[in-house]
């Protein structure tokens, strides 16, 4: 049994399509315990529907929102801003280097996305716009140069439908147990496939080798033989070892 599960994992990550990963949600929901009466929030049982539904909205908000805490490093983020307002400048000073993006582009974006998938919070998927007519193709086309025009990003491009997925063995009353599964604007789609054709071939280039989530072709099993490695070898010459993940609520602790 274990064996196969294995398999199934290796499949998912190997294969990098989004049916083997939602067969993966699936299998998870049906071997989960039963919906809980109640979720606890700041110490209390919520029974109200409603407020359920707050509450998983004020929890998605909160890991959204930067946040100012104490212990960041404050030189660090001063300079980050200023590193970033920096690009911003040398970006709206070389505009005219920028080529637009043609109906051409925009079409073949379209065509990529995956067919018979939920449809966005307006209500719009895959399939209207592929069958829509070829008009959509140069009236995207001018929404999207606008956007980096003008450097405004829609806020329709920002938001989306949140499902939350339990994390198996987790405790099911805890808002943090769960796992949100966005379904984003669709146009908003179309324009990061637009940005990705044109930026692709540069990305093995600009990003460490040691990067293996979201890359093409690299499985992230790599990365966790690495860290199996890097234990290995810390415990056979006694050596520290510090490991950071950068996850919320991350508890893995690793003894040497």
């Amino acid at each position: 049994m274990a064996c196969e599960r294995k398999q199934f994992y290796n499949q998912i990550v190997e294969s990098g399509k989004s049916t083997n990963f939602y067969k993966l949600i699936r299998r998870g929901l049906s071997n989960t315990i039963s919906k809980p009466q109640g979720f606890m929030n700041e110490g209390q049982l919520i029974l109200d529907l409603d407020k359920q539904s707050k509450g998983f909205a004020r929890f998605y908000e909160d890991l959204a929102v930067p946040k100012q805490l104490e212990q960041f490093d404050s030189d660090y983020h001063e300079n980050t801003q200023f590193n970033l307002e920096l690009i911003r400048k040398i970006v709206l000073e070389n505009k005219d280097t920028f080529s637009p993006i043609t109906p051409d582009e925009v079409k073949s974006a379209i065509y990529k996305l995956n067919n018979n998938k939920s449809s966005d919070e307006y209500g719009i998927c895959a399939e209207h716009l592929k069958l829509a007519s070829s008009t959509i193709f140069n009236v995207l086309s001018v929404l999207f140069n606008a956007i980096i025009e003008h450097c405004y990003i829609p806020l329709q491009f920002l938001s989306g439908i949140i499902t939350p997925v339990h994390k198996k063995g987790k405790d099911a009353t805890d808002f943090g147990s769960y796992r949100g599964i966005t379904v984003s604007y669709t146009i908003g789609k179309v324009f990061e496939h637009v940005i990705l054709d044109r930026i692709e071939d540069r990305l093995p280039l600009d990003q460490s080798s040691l990067q293996f989530g979201f890359t093409k072709h690299i499985s992230i099993l790599l990365a966790a033989l690495l860290i199996n490695e890097c234990i290995v070898e810390a415990k056979e010459f006694n050596l520290p070892l510090f490991i950071a993940f950068f996850f919320r609520r991350c508890r893995i602790v690793v003894q040497i």
